[in-house]
Protein backbone atom coordinates (compact mmCIF):
# COMPACT_ATOMS: atom_id res chain seq x y z
CA UNK A 1 0.00 0.00 0.00
CA UNK A 2 1.44 3.27 -0.89
CA UNK A 3 1.99 5.07 2.49
CA UNK A 4 -0.73 8.27 3.47
CA UNK A 5 1.53 10.88 4.79
CA UNK A 6 -1.39 12.54 6.35
CA UNK A 7 -1.17 15.09 8.98
CA UNK A 8 -2.58 14.14 12.17
CA UNK A 9 -3.92 17.69 11.52
CA UNK A 10 -5.90 16.62 8.31
CA UNK A 11 -6.89 13.37 9.58
CA UNK A 12 -8.53 15.43 12.23
CA UNK A 13 -10.27 17.61 10.25
CA UNK A 14 -11.44 14.59 7.91
CA UNK A 15 -12.98 12.31 11.04
CA UNK A 16 -14.40 15.80 12.51
CA UNK A 17 -12.34 15.06 16.04
CA UNK A 18 -10.79 16.82 18.51
CA UNK A 19 -6.96 16.48 18.09
CA UNK A 20 -4.53 16.16 21.63
CA UNK A 21 -0.65 15.93 20.44
CA UNK A 22 1.40 17.07 17.65
CA UNK A 23 -0.72 18.08 14.67
CA UNK A 24 2.64 17.39 12.22
CA UNK A 25 2.80 14.19 13.11
CA UNK A 26 2.90 12.13 9.82
CA UNK A 27 0.89 9.09 9.49
CA UNK A 28 1.97 6.29 6.98
CA UNK A 29 -0.53 3.27 7.13
CA UNK A 30 -3.91 2.78 9.28
CA UNK A 31 -3.17 -0.53 11.18
CA UNK A 32 -5.09 -2.51 13.89
CA UNK A 33 -3.82 -1.90 17.53
CA UNK A 34 -1.80 -4.80 18.00
CA UNK A 35 -0.19 -4.99 15.19
CA UNK A 36 0.94 -0.92 14.79
CA UNK A 37 4.51 0.51 14.40
CA UNK A 38 6.29 4.10 14.06
CA UNK A 39 3.90 6.00 11.83
CA UNK A 40 1.00 3.46 12.07
CA UNK A 41 -2.60 5.04 13.19
CA UNK A 42 -4.35 2.84 15.16
CA UNK A 43 -8.57 2.61 16.43
CA UNK A 44 -9.79 2.38 20.05
CA UNK A 45 -13.72 1.19 18.56
CA UNK A 46 -15.00 0.08 22.43
CA UNK A 47 -14.03 -0.57 25.76
CA UNK A 48 -11.90 -3.64 25.05
CA UNK A 49 -9.50 -2.06 23.32
CA UNK A 50 -8.43 0.71 25.81
CA UNK A 51 -6.07 -2.11 27.47
CA UNK A 52 -4.23 -2.48 24.50
CA UNK A 53 -3.88 1.43 23.79
CA UNK A 54 -1.53 1.37 26.64
CA UNK A 55 1.39 -0.65 25.28
CA UNK A 56 0.80 -0.27 21.69
CA UNK A 57 3.68 1.29 19.30
CA UNK A 58 1.34 3.34 17.13
CA UNK A 59 2.16 7.06 16.71
CA UNK A 60 -1.63 7.95 17.14
CA UNK A 61 -4.82 6.86 17.90
CA UNK A 62 -8.27 8.01 16.77
CA UNK A 63 -10.58 6.46 20.46
CA UNK A 64 -14.08 7.35 21.42
CA UNK A 65 -12.61 8.71 24.74
CA UNK A 66 -9.25 10.03 25.95
CA UNK A 67 -6.83 7.06 26.65
CA UNK A 68 -3.65 8.95 27.71
CA UNK A 69 -1.78 9.11 24.72
CA UNK A 70 0.40 11.23 23.01
CA UNK A 71 -1.25 11.73 19.98
CA UNK A 72 -5.22 10.85 19.99
CA UNK A 73 -7.88 12.17 17.95
CA UNK A 74 -11.37 12.25 20.12
CA UNK A 75 -14.40 11.52 17.96
CA UNK A 76 -18.09 10.61 18.97
CA UNK A 77 -18.05 7.77 16.96
CA UNK A 78 -15.47 5.99 15.58
CA UNK A 79 -16.83 4.08 13.00
CA UNK A 80 -17.77 6.70 11.63
CA UNK A 81 -14.25 8.05 11.84
CA UNK A 82 -12.93 5.15 9.97
CA UNK A 83 -15.76 4.85 6.88
CA UNK A 84 -14.72 8.89 6.75
CA UNK A 85 -10.92 8.56 6.59
CA UNK A 86 -10.98 5.30 4.53
CA UNK A 87 -13.66 7.22 1.96
CA UNK A 88 -11.46 9.94 2.00
CA UNK A 89 -8.44 7.72 1.04
CA UNK A 90 -9.95 5.59 -1.82
CA UNK A 91 -11.80 8.33 -3.09
CA UNK A 92 -8.16 10.21 -4.14
CA UNK A 93 -7.24 6.07 -5.09
CA UNK A 94 -9.91 6.15 -7.82
CA UNK A 95 -9.19 9.81 -8.98
CA UNK A 96 -6.20 8.99 -9.95
CA UNK A 97 -7.27 6.54 -12.33
CA UNK A 98 -7.19 7.27 -15.92
CA UNK A 99 -10.13 6.33 -18.00
CA UNK A 100 -9.14 3.79 -20.92
CA UNK A 101 -10.64 0.87 -22.32
CA UNK A 102 -8.45 -2.42 -23.02
CA UNK A 103 -8.16 -3.23 -26.93
CA UNK A 104 -9.52 -6.93 -25.62
CA UNK A 105 -12.96 -5.54 -24.75
CA UNK A 106 -15.29 -6.26 -27.10
CA UNK A 107 -17.80 -3.67 -27.51
CA UNK A 108 -20.85 -3.27 -29.83
CA UNK A 109 -20.75 -0.39 -32.14
CA UNK A 110 -24.43 0.13 -30.62
CA UNK A 111 -23.47 0.82 -27.25
CA UNK A 112 -22.83 4.03 -26.03
CA UNK A 113 -20.03 4.80 -23.50
CA UNK A 114 -19.15 8.19 -21.77
CA UNK A 115 -15.39 9.08 -22.51
CA UNK A 116 -14.58 8.65 -18.90
CA UNK A 117 -14.99 4.78 -18.38
CA UNK A 118 -12.14 2.69 -17.33
CA UNK A 119 -13.17 -0.84 -19.07
CA UNK A 120 -10.85 -3.98 -18.40
CA UNK A 121 -9.94 -6.39 -20.85
CA UNK A 122 -12.04 -9.09 -21.53
CA UNK A 123 -15.60 -7.13 -21.39
CA UNK A 124 -18.10 -7.87 -23.46
CA UNK A 125 -21.13 -4.92 -23.87
CA UNK A 126 -23.80 -5.64 -26.10
CA UNK A 127 -26.26 -3.53 -28.17
CA UNK A 128 -27.99 -0.55 -27.23
CA UNK A 129 -26.64 -0.47 -23.52
CA UNK A 130 -25.20 2.47 -22.33
CA UNK A 131 -22.63 3.53 -19.62
CA UNK A 132 -22.57 6.79 -17.88
CA UNK A 133 -19.29 8.89 -16.64
CA UNK A 134 -16.52 7.43 -14.50
CA UNK A 135 -17.98 3.94 -14.45
CA UNK A 136 -15.05 1.74 -13.63
CA UNK A 137 -15.62 -2.24 -15.32
CA UNK A 138 -12.87 -4.37 -14.41
CA UNK A 139 -11.47 -7.48 -16.26
CA UNK A 140 -14.15 -10.04 -18.05
CA UNK A 141 -17.12 -8.44 -17.44
CA UNK A 142 -20.20 -9.32 -19.21
CA UNK A 143 -22.79 -6.74 -20.16
CA UNK A 144 -26.16 -7.57 -21.95
CA UNK A 145 -28.05 -6.11 -24.86
CA UNK A 146 -30.24 -3.09 -23.45
CA UNK A 147 -28.52 -2.35 -20.18
CA UNK A 148 -28.00 0.49 -18.44
CA UNK A 149 -25.45 1.60 -16.03
CA UNK A 150 -25.29 4.72 -13.99
CA UNK A 151 -22.27 7.43 -12.71
CA UNK A 152 -19.34 6.16 -10.74
CA UNK A 153 -20.14 2.38 -10.43
CA UNK A 154 -17.76 -0.44 -10.01
CA UNK A 155 -18.16 -3.94 -11.57
CA UNK A 156 -15.19 -6.04 -10.42
CA UNK A 157 -14.05 -9.32 -12.37
CA UNK A 158 -16.72 -11.69 -13.66
CA UNK A 159 -19.98 -9.34 -12.99
CA UNK A 160 -22.47 -11.26 -15.52
CA UNK A 161 -25.30 -8.33 -16.09
CA UNK A 162 -28.25 -9.93 -18.17
CA UNK A 163 -30.38 -8.35 -21.01
CA UNK A 164 -33.04 -5.25 -20.11
CA UNK A 165 -31.45 -4.11 -16.57
CA UNK A 166 -31.17 -1.05 -15.40
CA UNK A 167 -28.33 -0.31 -12.57
CA UNK A 168 -28.12 3.75 -11.30
CA UNK A 169 -25.07 5.74 -9.70
CA UNK A 170 -22.73 4.66 -7.27
CA UNK A 171 -23.25 1.00 -7.40
CA UNK A 172 -20.90 -1.52 -6.32
CA UNK A 173 -20.53 -5.21 -7.85
CA UNK A 174 -18.10 -7.76 -6.52
CA UNK A 175 -17.20 -10.43 -7.82
CA UNK A 176 -18.81 -13.00 -9.68
CA UNK A 177 -22.53 -11.34 -8.65
CA UNK A 178 -24.97 -12.45 -11.50
CA UNK A 179 -27.49 -9.29 -11.81
CA UNK A 180 -31.12 -10.49 -14.45
CA UNK A 181 -31.06 -14.21 -13.98
CA UNK A 182 -34.08 -15.94 -14.74
CA UNK A 183 -36.22 -16.86 -11.86
CA UNK A 184 -36.90 -19.86 -10.48
CA UNK A 185 -40.38 -20.38 -12.65
CA UNK A 186 -41.79 -23.56 -13.96
CA UNK A 187 -45.03 -25.37 -14.25
CA UNK A 188 -45.63 -29.03 -13.76
CA UNK A 189 -47.26 -30.82 -16.79
CA UNK A 190 -48.12 -34.25 -15.18
CA UNK A 191 -44.85 -35.79 -14.46
CA UNK A 192 -42.48 -32.68 -16.41
CA UNK A 193 -41.83 -29.52 -15.87
CA UNK A 194 -42.09 -26.72 -17.77
CA UNK A 195 -40.01 -23.60 -18.12
CA UNK A 196 -42.25 -20.46 -17.91
CA UNK A 197 -40.08 -17.31 -19.97
CA UNK A 198 -38.97 -14.67 -17.60
CA UNK A 199 -39.17 -10.98 -19.46
CA UNK A 200 -39.38 -9.20 -16.94
CA UNK A 201 -36.23 -6.99 -15.44
CA UNK A 202 -34.22 -6.02 -12.76
CA UNK A 203 -33.64 -2.47 -11.40
CA UNK A 204 -30.75 -1.65 -9.02
CA UNK A 205 -31.10 2.24 -7.67
CA UNK A 206 -28.26 4.18 -6.74
CA UNK A 207 -25.55 3.61 -3.51
CA UNK A 208 -26.57 -0.18 -3.78
CA UNK A 209 -23.80 -2.44 -2.91
CA UNK A 210 -23.82 -6.36 -4.06
CA UNK A 211 -21.57 -8.52 -2.82
CA UNK A 212 -19.79 -11.32 -4.16
CA UNK A 213 -21.43 -14.21 -6.11
CA UNK A 214 -25.11 -13.20 -5.09
CA UNK A 215 -27.78 -13.75 -7.62
CA UNK A 216 -30.28 -11.30 -8.32
CA UNK A 217 -33.41 -13.06 -10.33
CA UNK A 218 -35.44 -10.91 -13.21
CA UNK A 219 -39.07 -10.65 -13.00
CA UNK A 220 -41.28 -13.23 -15.01
CA UNK A 221 -43.17 -10.26 -15.59
CA UNK A 222 -42.24 -6.86 -13.94
CA UNK A 223 -39.74 -6.11 -11.52
CA UNK A 224 -37.21 -7.14 -9.32
CA UNK A 225 -36.24 -4.20 -7.34
CA UNK A 226 -33.50 -3.30 -5.22
CA UNK A 227 -34.02 0.19 -3.81
CA UNK A 228 -30.96 2.82 -2.96
CA UNK A 229 -28.49 2.62 -0.08
CA UNK A 230 -29.14 -1.04 0.13
CA UNK A 231 -26.15 -3.41 1.05
CA UNK A 232 -26.38 -7.21 -0.06
CA UNK A 233 -23.50 -9.44 1.47
CA UNK A 234 -21.87 -12.16 -0.65
CA UNK A 235 -23.83 -15.42 -1.31
CA UNK A 236 -27.12 -14.24 -0.72
CA UNK A 237 -30.19 -15.00 -3.50
CA UNK A 238 -32.44 -12.77 -4.69
CA UNK A 239 -35.45 -14.24 -6.28
CA UNK A 240 -38.09 -13.22 -9.01
CA UNK A 241 -40.16 -10.37 -8.57
CA UNK A 242 -38.96 -9.40 -5.33
CA UNK A 243 -38.92 -5.71 -3.85
CA UNK A 244 -36.16 -4.64 -1.31
CA UNK A 245 -36.71 -1.41 0.00
CA UNK A 246 -34.06 1.58 0.71
CA UNK A 247 -31.26 1.17 3.28
CA UNK A 248 -31.79 -2.17 4.12
CA UNK A 249 -28.53 -4.37 5.13
CA UNK A 250 -28.83 -8.19 4.60
CA UNK A 251 -26.20 -10.43 5.40
CA UNK A 252 -24.32 -13.42 3.61
CA UNK A 253 -26.16 -16.44 2.58
CA UNK A 254 -29.63 -14.84 2.73
CA UNK A 255 -32.36 -16.75 0.78
CA UNK A 256 -35.51 -14.57 -0.43
CA UNK A 257 -37.56 -16.25 -2.06
CA UNK A 258 -40.04 -15.07 -5.05
CA UNK A 259 -42.64 -11.82 -4.59
CA UNK A 260 -41.10 -11.27 -1.38
CA UNK A 261 -41.65 -7.44 -0.18
CA UNK A 262 -38.94 -6.44 2.36
CA UNK A 263 -38.95 -2.80 3.72
CA UNK A 264 -36.75 0.21 4.04
CA UNK A 265 -34.29 0.03 6.72
CA UNK A 266 -34.31 -3.52 7.43
CA UNK A 267 -31.75 -5.63 9.26
CA UNK A 268 -31.09 -9.43 7.75
CA UNK A 269 -28.44 -11.26 9.35
CA UNK A 270 -26.96 -14.44 7.85
CA UNK A 271 -28.39 -17.38 6.23
CA UNK A 272 -31.60 -15.82 6.99
CA UNK A 273 -34.57 -17.96 4.60
CA UNK A 274 -37.61 -15.66 4.22
CA UNK A 275 -40.65 -16.79 2.19
CA UNK A 276 -43.01 -14.81 -0.20
CA UNK A 277 -44.31 -12.84 2.35
CA UNK A 278 -43.56 -9.27 3.39
CA UNK A 279 -41.19 -7.95 5.65
CA UNK A 280 -41.98 -4.44 7.22
CA UNK A 281 -39.65 -1.18 8.08
CA UNK A 282 -37.42 -1.30 10.82
CA UNK A 283 -37.37 -4.95 11.42
CA UNK A 284 -34.44 -7.07 12.84
CA UNK A 285 -34.09 -10.71 12.05
CA UNK A 286 -31.72 -13.23 13.60
CA UNK A 287 -29.34 -15.35 11.86
CA UNK A 288 -30.13 -18.37 10.49
CA UNK A 289 -34.45 -17.12 11.13
CA UNK A 290 -36.73 -18.75 8.99
CA UNK A 291 -39.43 -16.29 7.93
CA UNK A 292 -42.35 -18.25 7.23
CA UNK A 293 -45.11 -15.30 7.97
CA UNK A 294 -45.34 -11.68 7.15
CA UNK A 295 -43.67 -9.34 9.67
CA UNK A 296 -45.24 -5.83 10.98
CA UNK A 297 -43.25 -2.90 11.14
CA UNK A 298 -40.42 -2.94 14.12
CA UNK A 299 -40.50 -6.26 15.10
CA UNK A 300 -37.06 -8.30 15.87
CA UNK A 301 -37.34 -12.06 15.43
CA UNK A 302 -35.22 -15.35 15.81
CA UNK A 303 -35.65 -18.89 15.18
CA UNK A 304 -37.98 -21.03 12.91
CA UNK A 305 -40.52 -20.08 12.52
CA UNK A 306 -39.68 -16.75 13.24
CA UNK A 307 -40.48 -15.44 16.53
CA UNK A 308 -40.73 -11.91 18.57
CA UNK A 309 -37.36 -12.10 20.60
CA UNK A 310 -38.65 -11.77 23.80
CA UNK A 311 -41.08 -14.59 23.19
CA UNK A 312 -38.83 -17.12 21.76
CA UNK A 313 -36.23 -16.39 24.34
CA UNK A 314 -39.25 -17.05 26.70
CA UNK A 315 -40.29 -20.43 24.97
CA UNK A 316 -36.84 -21.74 25.05
CA UNK A 317 -36.57 -20.75 28.72
CA UNK A 318 -39.69 -22.73 29.42
CA UNK A 319 -38.39 -26.32 27.66
CA UNK A 320 -34.96 -25.99 29.02
CA UNK A 321 -36.94 -26.11 32.60
CA UNK A 322 -39.53 -28.70 31.43
CA UNK A 323 -36.40 -30.78 30.15
CA UNK A 324 -34.55 -30.59 33.72
CA UNK A 325 -37.84 -31.47 35.16
CA UNK A 326 -38.26 -34.65 32.96
CA UNK A 327 -34.35 -35.65 33.77
CA UNK A 328 -35.01 -35.25 37.82
CA UNK A 329 -37.94 -37.47 37.01
CA UNK A 330 -36.46 -39.99 35.35
CA UNK A 331 -33.46 -40.21 38.04
CA UNK A 332 -35.96 -40.49 41.01
CA UNK A 333 -37.56 -43.78 38.90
Amino acid sequence: MTPLNLSLKKISDIVGGSLKGDASTLISNITPIEDATSGDLSFVMEDKFLNKAKGTKASALVTFKSTGFENEIIVKNTRNALQLLLAFITKNNEASNSFTISDTAIISKKATLSPQVNIGHFVSIGNHSTIAEKTIIKHNVTIGNNVTIGKKCILYPSVVIYDNVTIGDNVILHAGAKIGVDGFGYVQVGSKWKKIPHIGTVIIEHDVEVGANCCVDRGCLGKTLIKSGTKVDNLSHVAHNVNIGSDTAIAGLVGIAGSAIIGNNVQIAGQVGIASVTVGNNCIIGGQAGVLKSLNPNEMVVGTPATPIKEEYKIRAYLKILYKNAVKGRQKK
